[in-house]
């Protein structure tokens, strides 16, 4: 199946399923680098977290319309600030509400940076470590 029809497919999915706010196509596909074998990488924003079972019934409902078995769904409202912005980096297949979105990814990439930042001060404290021990050996 190619692309337009898995996201034709998907869209009457998404339709059907009134806490999805939005939903952003990533990976492979996002860049149209799908081969056979290659799983389906969907990010979902849901009006507010979702019980597992909505989830699950999303899943199943598009595993069922798309006859594609490993499609990873990601949910959103709950992901990691590093995974939510790889996401909504992607394709924006569907979209009900723009402006929450808007606020959404807005919020995504301040906190992708600020996660950014923390770790590159790790990186740096833990250098910095090292460095202190390694001087330290070399000269005791």
């Amino acid at each position: 199946m190619i692309l337009k029809e898995i996201v034709e497919k998907a869209l009457k999915v998404f339709h059907r399923h009134d806490r999805v706010v939005a939903v952003w196509l990533f990976g492979s596909a996002a860049e149209e680098r799908m081969r056979v074998g290659s799983d389906l990488d969907l990010a979902v924003l849901f009006q507010e977290k979702p019980p597992f079972e909505v989830w699950a019934d999303l899943r199943a409902d598009l595993q069922e319309a798309l006859k594609f078995e490993d499609i990873d769904l990601v949910t959103l409202n709950e992901a990691h600030p590093i995974l939510r912005f790889e996401a909504v980096r992607g394709k924006c297949l569907y979209c009900v509400d723009p402006e929450a979105v808007a606020a959404f990814v807005s919020l995504s990439a301040r906190e992708y940076e600020d996660t950014m930042a923390f770790l590159e001060r790790g990186r740096q404290m833990t250098a910095e470590v090292r460095q202190h021990a390694v001087g330290e050996r070399d000269s005791g």
